[in-house]
């Protein structure tokens, strides 16, 4: 059984203690109103790459559930080559704050300010360090991915009638300036940056939008595996009326780096590998949507109806003080966690 806090010994999240994760999620519960992100529906159920595809892939896709969402790479008009799919954890965490801006605003424009400095801590990220690229290089190169990428969702074609093709192809953006380096002469004035998003992105975008925590999104950015758990849970568990069972099967379908694999040992394996990952990642998301209830079986996981981990307009002040009350239980319970690793440490 996966539980929140109590049961996060050994997670995959470079954070020291139990105890500084809750301080995180408890700082997180205590805002009077949420920091939030956006999200596509579909783009909880289908999502961006987890991991850097290859330089030379323009084309990326990924099936769920009757979906199919494919991301085709922008051009690099320097020398008409591939600028690269948007990927990773920086990318989900730009585009759940794009769009929160638009669906607040009510507007395709998205002013992203004078500095890059400033958006990078309406991002909740560091405006230096960085071991191979400071968070600076790595969130403008995932602007500029997303603002030159299109989208194409396609569903199943039905049973009844083979011969209906149905899908749709966006475009996020439409316009953007934006800055990226103002190293040559920085002391310049520099207009504001902004992105208008397509009109047909920001249709189906405040059509029904998804609603996230941006900061919880922060947290999770160690993974954008759990990110895509998160943003999954959120959109679904408040919807359930009964408890749902998802096979291990179906996970790994969804939140799998491929298709499953035919030969058996192969299978077996690929399926062995999704278990461990969503099992290493999902006490932190438990941790963090700690109303979510979510048990693992040996065949997959249970959900079962739940809170939303963003309350409905008026109802944040009830959500605050449920959350406030179970602080203690949840403070133990990290505690006991904490004594129980030799190291006192977690590591990856």
């Amino acid at each position: 059984m996966i539980r929140a806090c109590a049961s996060v010994v050994g997670m995959a999240r470079p954070k020291s203690t139990q105890l500084s994760l809750l301080d995180e999620v408890v700082a997180m519960d205590s805002r009077e109103f949420p920091l939030l992100g956006y999200s596509l529906s579909e783009m909880t159920l289908a999502y961006l790459p987890k991991r850097r595809p290859r330089d030379t892939t323009r084309v990326y896709s990924h099936q769920n559930a009757g979906l199919t969402l494919t991301v085709t790479a922008g051009t690099d008009t320097a020398d008409g080559g591939n600028i690269g799919l948007p990927y990773g954890p920086k990318a989900r965490l730009v585009i759940a704050k794009l769009n929160a801006v638009a669906v607040i605003n009510k507007s395709p424009t998205i002013p992203l300010g004078a500095s890059m400095n400033g958006f990078l801590s309406s991002l909740g990220l560091a405006t230096s360090g960085g071991k191979k690229m400071s968070p600076r290089a790595l969130v403008g190169e995932q602007v500029r991915r997303l603002v030159r990428c299109s989208l194409e969702f396609t569903w199943d074609k039905e049973k009844k009638n083979p011969d209906r093709d149905r899908g749709g192809a966006i475009r996020i953006a439409k316009y953007w300036d934006v800055w990226w380096d103002r190293s040559d002469n920085p002391t310049h004035p520099v207009d504001e940056s902004v992105i208008v998003l397509s009109d047909d992105y920001f249709q189906a975008l405040v059509g029904n939008p998804v609603p996230l925590n941006l900061e919880a999104l922060q947290i999770l950015g160690h993974s954008a595996l759990a990110m895509d758990l998160y943003a999954w849970l959120s959109s679904r568990l408040w919807r359930l009326q009964h408890p749902v069972h998802v096979t291990w099967p179906m996970l790994a379908v969804q939140f799998g780096t491929g298709p499953i694999p035919d030969d058996p040992r192969k299978r077996s394996r690929y399926l062995y590998d999704v278990k461990r990952d969503i099992e290493d990642q999902m006490p932190t998301v438990l941790a963090v949507y700690h109303e979510a209830k979510v048990d693992s079986t040996p065949d997959g996981l249970l959900l079962k109806p739940s809170s939303p981990h963003v309350p409905p307009r008026g109802g944040h002040g009830l959500a605050r003080a449920r959350r406030q009350t179970t602080v203690p239980a949840r403070r133990f319970a990290a505690q006991v966690a904490d004594r129980a690793q030799p190291s006192n440490t977690i590591t990856a």
